[in-house]
Formats: structure tokens, sequence, C-alpha cells
């Protein structure tokens, strides 16, 4: 079978979320083997300051990378001329038997199908836009077959893009694939540079958005602060962003424990690995979530999870984790509780472990294959 791949989430020097699914899968495809990849993409994505085509150009013989030309006056019209006329061009010129995008995009046209992965329809489903984007539905209409990242998201897509359920297969995510446990020894540097003691400091991974809730955490935080509780325990932020410029470091920086808060961006995974090896309890004090990344993360690198009780996270997490509802008063008890019970947080640790093991890449790769030799 002859597989086109859309390798756009491939290509950036530094990935996130998204990008991170995608060089999973990918890598897990490149490791079964017995297929030929075609990694396709618009020419003029060579221009972005984030190109990276190394990992594309990773993944082995069996795999080859194809550029097209396809522009277009604004953004959105030269993604409507790729999918609806370049890339089913493409397509039929490269003899693809079926189309494969770790992201939401797609031809919309021609007779090669496939199947793109929605990851999230958060902020639809929470009302915080109407609608969800015209590229997305557009997509949704015409795909042979969709991926979910979670059950919960394929419920998203069920209602809100109106798929049947026939053409929606949940494949999850797994750690990042530089995300691995690391010892006291590994640990100590960092630790030691950003003065952070093991075991006394929470952790949050991912920018903030409206969806998740760190100011509720920061204020939990100073409530026992303020009462001599925890004292030496900080809280840690991981993003790409600029954390100078967001509204959790104006809430932070406005109160007297600032001191308390570390804000670090563009973490490696072998950094990142160490801060939920050495942490407390990695915290999602969320809203939405697509699928919940940093929670599998944290089990892979046997740190407890403390996260919002909503559907998402109760399907990735199952036991191995404590919910609260999302309030000041309810995270504060958590982070008291977690914190006062070592074999609370052994147990986790246990739990964690076991749970983690169903988040493999190699068995999603193997989905993916599945409904692509169906769908081709």
């Amino acid at each position: 079978m002859r597989i086109a791949v859309d390798a756009v989430p491939l290509l950036h020097r530094r990935p996130t979320g998204i990008q991170n699914h995608a060089r999973g899968i990918c890598r897990a495809l490149a490791t079964i083997g017995g297929q030929e990849y075609v990694l396709v993409y618009e020419q003029s994505l060579q221009q972005w300051e984030e190109f990276d085509d190394g990992f594309a150009r990773s993944l082995g013989p069996a795999w080859t990378l194809t550029a097209a030309a396809s522009p277009g006056p604004t953004a959105a019209l030269a993604r409507r001329i790729w999918e609806g006329w370049t890339l089913p061009r493409l397509l039929r010129r490269l003899g693809a038997d079926v189309y494969y995008s770790p992201t939401t995009r797609g031809p919309t046209r021609g007779r090669v199908g496939g199947a793109v992965t929605i990851h999230d329809l958060a902020q639809e489903a929470a009302g915080v836009v109407s609608a969800p984007p015209a590229a997305v539905v557009r997509l949704a209409r015409r795909s042979r077959g969709i991926f979910a990242v979670s059950d919960a998201t394929a419920r998203d897509i069920q209602r809100l893009l109106h798929v049947e359920p026939e053409r929606i297969a949940t494949i999850y995510n797994g750690p990042a694939l530089g995300i691995a446990r690391r010892d006291a020894e590994a640990c100590r540097p960092l630790c030691g540079q950003l003065r952070l003691a093991p075991g006394r400091f929470l952790l949050c991974v991912g920018d903030e958005n409206w969806r998740r809730r760190y100011d509720l955490l920061w204020q939990a935080m100073e409530a026992h602060w303020a009462a001599g509780r925890l004292a030496d325990v900080r809280v840690v932020f991981v993003g790409r962003q600029d954390w100078r410029e967001s509204n959790l470091s104006r809430l932070v920086g406005g109160g007297s424990h600032v001191d308390r808060a570390v804000f670090l961006s563009g973490v490696s995974d072998g950094d990142l690995s160490v801060l939920y090896s050495s942490a407390l309890a990695t915290v999602l004090p969320t809203e939405a979530e697509g699928f919940g990344m940093p929670a599998v993360e944290a089990m892979v690198c046997d740190c407890p999870v403390l996260c919002s009780d909503i559907p998402v996270l109760r399907e990735v997490a199952g036991e191995a984790a404590r919910y609260f509802p999302l309030a000041v008063e309810a995270l504060s008890q958590a982070v008291l509780a977690l914190e006062s019970d070592q074999s609370l947080r052994g147990e986790l640790v246990r739990m964690g472990r076991e749970q983690a093991k169903r988040y493999a890449w190699e068995e999603s790769a193997r989905r993916v294959l599945a409904t692509l030799e169906r769908l081709k």
C-alpha cells in the first residue's frame, strides 16, 4: 500500500502536542514497516522560520519527502487551493492508494480518499466559538475516515460535525518520544540550576489559554502560603509562550509570593522528563482538553497526577489520578491531601505506571494502518 502522509506537523523545529502526536504515529509506522510512504507538503513552508525536515528524513528509506508549489493570495485561500486542487493532483501523480493526515489537512476533491485527525473541538463544545472552522467542516464532510485522539473528542465530532460514528476511529496519544523517567542522579543538575527541591514543586505543562485555569491553582497555593502551609512548595509552569506577556505572570507579580513561581519556555523533552520525574505532582486545572497528554507523560515518569474532573481526563487517567472540581477550595484540598499522604502518592505512581501502558504509539499506529487499509 502506498500511503501519502501530510508532512506539515513533522516539519516543526520545536514540536508541541499535535506535532508530537504526528511524530509518535509516524515513528511507529516506520518501525512496523511493510508499506511505502510519501510525505507531502506545500513548497512555501520551506520559508518558515521553524521549518526543519530532519525528523521527516530520519524515518527511513520507505519514506520519501515531496513538496509542491501551491500559491494563494491569503492563507485561507492558499489552503483551499492546496486541498481542492494541488493536493488531489499530487496524490494522483504519486500513485497514492490512500491519504493520511495526523492533522485536519486533506484533499477535498479527487479519487484518492483517506482519513484526517481531529484533536480537539473543545472551544466549540464549550461555546467559546460559535462553530467549527469552515476548513474542518469541509474535511469532515469529505474524508472517508476521521481519527479522534479520545472517545470524548469522538463524541464531539459526532455532535458538532454530524459525522456518523462508523466513520470515526479513536487512536490514543502516547508520550512525546523523548519523555522517559529519569533517576535522581540525572535530575540533580537541572533541579540545582532552577533551585528546585525534588518532590517539593507542582508542575503545570502547557501554555496559558482560556481552558487552563492556572490562576485557580495559584490562588489555592497563595492561600496555603498565607496560612503558613506548604511554605517550601513552588509551582513550575512550562510552555512555549513568553510568560512575561501572560495574565498569569501579572497575577503572580501582583502578589507577595513571586519567588515561588518558576516560568519556563522552550523546554526540551529531556529537561521536561526531569521535571516530571522530580515533581510532587503534575496538575491539570483545565476546563476542557482533546486528550491531556501531560497526564500520560507524568505517569510515564512516575509522577502523581492531580486533574480537574472532566470526562476526557477520566477517560485518559482512569483511577490513576486524583480529581477535583475546578474551584480554588477544591484545588487547595487536593494539593494538601496529596502532599500530606506519602502512601497516596505511592499508590498513584503504581497505578500510573499501569495506566500509561495503554498509551503505546505502536498500538495506535496499527489502528491507523487497519483503518487506511479499509479505506483505500
